[in-house]
């Protein structure tokens, strides 16, 4: 176990797991919610993983520095529609960025659950479903890596962190603030579903027209951003035709910054 960070400040309904070292804060939520009813606002922190997790099951260390957790979460028996909670992880990032860096900094919501800052990639988000048992509802481990002290250099898009973008933050504040948001935010969805979500998404994300590309596969398709659908699925203009799209990586028109 940890012993500086395990004093973080929890939201009403949250407990804590701190530790050093572990393999991944992912995989530790998913031991611990193997043989019985899913521990609901479970929070497993970690100051470094050994074998971080990432979408289509990337691994790398996760050095000390920046904020690595998973949060257990009440969620749908539908996986769909539980995947609407990659959209308020993303909220709970934004708040707490703005939060510690003050005004005039860029965060921006970039679909489907990645938030920039000053237009470079910030956070990595992973979402992890958990089945209920017959009608119960689902659980959903919500994986969260905030840059707070440091940031990949050789990505394919741009990456930074609060140090580098000149914001000094103690991580048990960024820690004690994203849980609090996410709280308040999974609640808002609990009791209003996704249009209050998906309106201040709305609100935090891609402007009206702006030039995007998303990629699946080997395909490319470019267009102007319109909605986000009540499903959550990315609706854009490509040649006057609004298409929609329910998974897909998406970069700005220019490649500057992507999923």
């Amino acid at each position: 176990m940890s012993t500086s960070l395990g004093s973080i400040g929890l939201p009403d309904g949250f407990y804590l797991a701190a530790y050093d070292d572990i393999d991944s804060t992912n995989d530790e939520a998913r031991r611990l919610t193997a043989g019985g009813p899913p521990p609901f606002g479970l929070v497993i922190i970690a100051a470094r993983q050994l074998q971080g997790k990432g979408r289509q099951g990337r691994h790398w260390v996760s050095e000390p520095g920046n904020l690595y957790s998973s949060v257990v979460l009440r969620a749908d028996a539908d996986p769909a529609v539980s995947a609407q909670l990659g959209f308020v992880v993303a909220l709970a990032v934004r708040d707490t960025l703005e939060s510690v860096s003050g005004p005039f900094r860029k965060v921006q919501c970039k679909w489907p659950n990645d938030v920039l800052f000053n237009g470079k990639k910030i956070v990595g988000i992973l979402l992890e479903y958990l089945a209920g048992a017959g009608t119960a509802p689902g659980a959903v481990i919500a994986g969260c890596g905030i840059n707070v002290a440091h940031h990949p250099e050789d990505t394919e898009r741009p990456a930074t962190s609060l140090a580098a973008e000149g914001v000094e933050a103690r991580i048990e504040d960024v820690a004690a603030g994203y849980l609090a948001a996410l709280s308040d935010w999974h609640l808002i969805w609990l009791a209003g579903g996704f249009e209050p979500v998906r309106q201040a998404w709305l609100n935090a994300g891609h402007a009206p027209g702006e030039p995007l590309e998303v990629r699946s596969g080997d395909a490319t398709v470019t267009g102007t951003f319109v909605d986000l659908d009540p499903d959550g699925a990315l609706v854009l203009d490509v040649a006057g035709e609004h298409r929609r799209f329910a998974a897909g990586d998406v970069y700005s028109a220019n490649g500057q910054s992507g999923a």
